[in-house]
């Protein structure tokens, strides 16, 4: 079956589902090694991969690159970060014919001018970007959201009374050019979750990193939410144990390792698949 198909029958499916984030195929694998239905290829995950913040500065080349990679190597889908499309609403329908030759299953665009703590897009500049990818996509079962920021905390052109009713302007307004899933940024309360969940026609996506409040995945579920995102977690759970085991051997000038980290490396590359090219090795090797 198709990634995209698989993607369009997990959204039809009832509750919420969590997507963990990754940074590069090899986390992507571990995440389909634990059972997970679909993997989120995370633009700040990347970034941080190439050793830079996520302020936009990856194109859309490498970010495609990513995507392949990570395709590649899963069965699962791959829902994948395109920014803002990176440019004009042409430049949205290559991307998005870039992004599907990749094999990911949906991308999703944003409604910011300039990237993180930037300008928010008007309604019709952001309606046509999900409107020019709507009509670049030759697999329709190839999901494309429509992200809002419009309830960012650094907004300043907007009372923080007024963020939820542009929300839902905004939401409708992609739901109507075509948007196929609305992916939503820093909600901060259940009602305002439950209000979006009932009032946009639309499956609902959003990101447990940007919550003030930390409500579990069946408490999501049942607020109407049907994709929960998982970024950055695993980064931010990784770096400080990173962190602390460079500090060891900078003091101890060895690392050591415990039976079960031992095992681990070993369950690490059976996931990536190394019985089997040992196999493939011995087969055509003289």
């Amino acid at each position: 079956m198709k990634a995209t198909t698989q993607l369009r029958k997990l959204l039809a499916q009832p509750g919420a589902i969590a997507v963990p984030g990754a940074g590069h195929a090899g986390h992507a694998k571990l995440i389909e090694e634990a059972g997970f239905p679909a993997v989120y290829m995370s633009g700040s995950f990347v970034s941080f991969t190439y050793g830079l913040p996520d302020v936009g500065l990856l194109t859309l080349t490498e970010m495609v690159q990513q995507a392949k990679l990570f395709a590649d190597r899963v069965a699962i889908p791959v829902i994948a970060d395109a920014d803002d499309g990176y440019g004009s609403a042409l430049t949205v329908m290559r991307t998005v014919r870039e992004y599907e030759k990749a094999g990911v299953a949906a991308l999703h665009l944003e409604d910011m001018f300039t990237k993180k703590h930037g300008v928010m897009a008007s309604i019709p500049a952001a309606v046509n970007r999900i409107k020019a990818a709507v009509e670049a996509r030759t697999d329709p079962d190839f999901c494309i959201i429509g992200r809002t920021d419009a309830m960012a905390p650094w907004r300043t052109d907007l009372p923080v009374s007024q963020r939820a009713d542009d929300v839902l302007r905004r939401s409708l307004a992609f739901a109507e050019a075509g948007a196929d899933s609305i992916f939503i940024q820093n909600v901060d309360n259940a009602a305002t979750m439950r209000r979006f969940c009932s009032e946009i026609p639309r499956p609902i996506m959003v990101t447990m990193g940007s919550w003030d409040f930390f409500p579990t995945l069946t408490e999501l579920g049942q607020m109407g939410v049907k994709i929960v995102l998982y970024p950055v977690q695993l980064r931010d759970k990784i770096v400080p144990v990173m962190r602390s085991l460079l500090a060891e051997l900078k003091s101890n000038g060895r690392l050591t390792f415990t039976d079960s980290e031992k095992k681990a490396k070993v369950a690490m590359n059976e996931a990536l698949g190394m019985s089997r090219f040992h196999k493939l090795i011995d087969k055509y090797t003289d």
